[in-house]
């Protein structure tokens, strides 16, 4: 868990598109399909942490 492995998810992303797309679906997967068509650069940021290993420092007390 590091903020290396976290910027490292997020160049995995690097343009990336459009809506839906990778981020926006797993959102959506949790949350319901109304995240599908949503803004998601919110949704990016807890998309790289959950990726990178780093959700228990960042989502205390969510996975």
């Amino acid at each position: 868990m590091t903020a290396a492995k976290m910027v490292a998810e997020a160049r995995r992303t690097l343009g990336m598109s459009g809506r839906p797309n990778a981020i926006t679906r797993e959102n959506a997967s949790r949350h319901g399909d109304a995240y599908l068509r949503a803004s998601w650069c919110d949704m990016a940021i807890t998309y790289w942490v959950r990726h990178s290993g780093n959700a228990k420092a960042v989502l205390p007390g969510r996975d």
